[in-house]
């Protein structure tokens, strides 16, 4: 998997370059109903929307309503299936187009499910009684990977049971994010991200990762 570092321009070009198997992008939707690519909430961060004053008699105030109005999860599933999104996981029609529907809302997920049989996959569970119940809507779970392996002054420590339990319920662990500089890495990988991807990979036996730098991963699985 790959994430924003790159250039903005050709980020996912670059991933799909690299080997990344997906994609990641956050799907949110504006006031009047359209949904985009875009990571953040508002434009100001990936904009200079701000330095256009042309623009600021769009900006609207007031509630929009329109009678055919929708759910969020109606309108992602609707367009999924509009470019032909569909088949339950690794089955010949998934393997054509393969997604998963990452979120952390339970409710979304198990809403979704009922409207499309694409996989997905659900941040922040622990118990085995969730797991166990949760499994019947989802295929994973993407876990912050210091709720998997707590750090303590940028040292490792005892990884918890969340993998093991995880697997036992037939999900996967997709852990994020991965990132290569050495800020983000444990002492005792040694500043080598391939040290990392080891532990997590070959001993701790996660089936994924969400990857800032996909060519480094790609190179190391070779």
């Amino acid at each position: 998997m790959f994430n924003e570092v790159h250039a903005r321009k050709h980020q996912r070009e670059r991933a799909i370059e690299e080997g990344a198997d997906f994609t990641e992008t956050d799907i949110p939707a504006t006031k009047d109903g359209e949904l985009i690519c875009l990571h953040d909430v508002t434009l100001d961060a990936t904009t200079d929307v701000a330095d256009h004053p042309e623009f600021a008699d769009r900006r609207t105030t007031f509630e929009v309503k329109w009678a055919d109005g929708k759910k969020y999860e109606d309108k992602f599933i609707e367009t999924l299936k509009k470019y032909g999104y569909k088949g339950s996981y690794l089955s010949k029609d998934w393997l054509k187009q393969p997604l998963f529907i990452h979120s952390f809302m339970p409710t979304s997920l198990v809403y979704t499910s009922g409207l499309i049989d694409l996989q997905q996959m659900y941040d922040e569970i622990t118990s085995c009684a969730y797991l166990d119940y949760i499994n019947k809507y989802i295929v994973g779970i993407g876990q912050w990977k210091d709720t998997v392996v707590p750090p303590k002054d940028r040292h490792l420590t005892t990884p918890t049971d969340l993998i093991a339990k995880a697997h036992s319920c037939d999900l996967q662990v997709h852990p994020y994010t991965y990132q290569n500089e050495d800020l983000y890495l444990s002492f005792d990988f040694n500043q080598d991200p391939y040290v990392e991807y080891k532990f997590w990979i070959d001993k701790l036996r996660v089936n994924g990762v969400f990857m800032d730098f996909t060519g480094s991963l790609h190179r190391f699985q070779e």
